[in-house]
């Protein structure tokens, strides 16, 4: 089975469609981002008019179009798009070999008269990771409906100079923080996005905002570094925006998805219970057994719920009778049609069908119904105080279940295979990335197999 992993694109992270004008500025990578993004908006069948309201070199591989050398800009772009998917649009080329950008007003002329997403690059950064704005930066088109500052991680913790920081006086006036220090904290990152955001509300109608860190895989620790940046962040009440951590030379270029509120003590959890095993032990479908009145599954999805987990996705068998007897519950039923392989095959069905905005993913067992919604909290706390990669609970030193797996490590689950699941990664990744909480409570060492298991259960 071929997964997309959708959840770590740009284009689902951002929710771009052809009504969107997204105007991307600051530094740190804002071309790759734009570019990474033009590239899946056609790999998915869309299309896309990428344009600068300042300059920019020529991106390769993009037909372009001068304003120059054409004389009805709208008739030609609209014949280009019928055959093409992608188009740069720029005033003219300047003796620098950069192509010079167009007016902003008439970004929403095209908007109007093209169906096609527009990227816009709103500023420019000399290659550094992070910039100071004077007062004719940045330039965002009022109709921009997405407004996107990008810095680059490799900001954090640079020492605050003009090799690492553009238009550094403007910078240290625009940030009080940075005025006595002579390292970019994560603070100064987080007073950079705030000004920035404010500087691109002026200027666009009524646009979303997403704050996008890049380059991630540079940090020396994602996990400190993200909660340090949403607890700065959220102290701002005026600005409320996604933030992002993204690679945008990774083939899933989205590590980290925050949602709008900046909760840094509740990140997106989703929860997949896997249903789809043949009960081959017990002899009989074991999930229809009776615990306490209901089904052996059902008391499995209760405590899930009564943890608060919103989105929960249970895996079935083909065909399987759970799609009529959960059908009026909010559970998402997905079913693996390769049950037969394996566990593996559950796992990344179930991953497949996860929220965009999850961070973190719980992998529970249906046959555990004893686990109660207190070790499901647990669980997304203890996460959520340090985005370890993996998330598991012990019980007396012993490793129990559910477990939780960080969107870093999903494009590690999609290579799985057989009757194993994610535990595989809790055996190949080493201990300083996974978090480990105790539980008061046997249960997370406890499944029910055999006749024998749930004769003991009912004693």
């Amino acid at each position: 089975m071929i997964l997309d992993m959708k959840q770590l694109s740009l284009l689902q992270a951002l929710n771009i469609d052809n009504n969107t004008v997204a105007s991307f500025y600051g530094a740190g990578g804002k071309t790759s981002l734009l570019l990474k993004l033009a590239s899946e908006m056609i790999e998915s069948g869309g299309k896309v008019l990428i344009t600068t309201t300042t300059k920019m070199y020529a991106p390769e591989g993009f037909p372009l179009f001068s304003l120059e050398k054409t004389q009805d800009i709208f008739s030609t772009l609209n014949e280009h798009y019928k055959e093409h998917s992608s188009a740069v649009l720029f005033n003219y080329k300047m003796s620098d070999g950069k192509l010079c950008g167009i007016d902003p007003d008439l970004v929403e002329q095209l908007q109007e008269r093209l169906d096609i997403a527009i990227l816009v690059e709103a500023d420019g950064s000399k290659g550094r990771p992070l910039k100071g704005y004077r007062n004719n930066e940045p330039v965002i088109p009022s109709s921009s409906s997405l407004i996107i500052p990008v810095i680059g991680a490799d900001a954090v913790n640079a020492v605050l100079d003009e090799e690492h920081v553009h238009c550094i006086e403007e910078f240290i006036k625009s940030i009080p923080a940075a005025k006595y220090k002579n390292i970019v904290t994560v603070e100064i990152v987080a007073a950079a996005f705030i000004k920035m955001a404010k500087l691109g509300l002026c200027q666009a109608a009524d646009p979303r905002l997403v704050f996008i860190l890049n380059k991630a895989d540079l940090l020396n620790d994602f996990s400190h570094t993200a909660l340090q940046l949403l607890s700065f962040l959220q102290k701002d009440i005026l600005v409320k925006g996604m933030l992002l951590l993204t690679e945008a030379s990774n083939a899933y270029p989205v590590q980290g998805y925050f949602m709008n509120d900046f909760s840094a003590a509740d990140p997106g959890v989703s929860c997949v219970v896997l249903a789809a095993g043949e009960s081959r032990r017990m002899g009989s479908n074991k999930l229809m057994l009776d615990i306490n009145g209901v089904s052996m599954l059902e008391s499995t999805l209760q405590n899930i719920c009564d943890a608060g987990i919103e989105d929960i996705i249970v895996v079935v068998q083909p065909g399987s009778s759970w799609s009529r007897l959960l059908k009026k519950n909010k559970y998402k039923i997905v079913e693996n049609h390769n049950y037969k392989s394996g566990m593996a095959e559950s796992v990344k069905v179930g991953l497949n069908s996860v929220e965009k905005s999850s961070q973190g993913v719980i992998f529970a067992l249906a046959d555990q119904p004893l686990i109660p919604s207190k070790t499901y909290r647990e669980l997304i706390y203890y996460y959520s105080k340090n985005f370890d990669l993996i998330t598991c609970p012990l019980y007396r030193g012993q490793r129990g279940n559910p477990v939780l797996f960080d969107r870093r490590t999903w494009p590690l689950m999609q290579q799985l295979s057989g009757d194993r699941g994610g535990r595989v990664l809790l055996e190949t990744l080493p201990d300083s990335k996974i978090g480990y909480f105790e539980s008061d409570n046997e249960a997370v060492l406890l499944d029910i197999d055999t006749p024998g298991d749930y004769a003991t259960l009912n004693k």
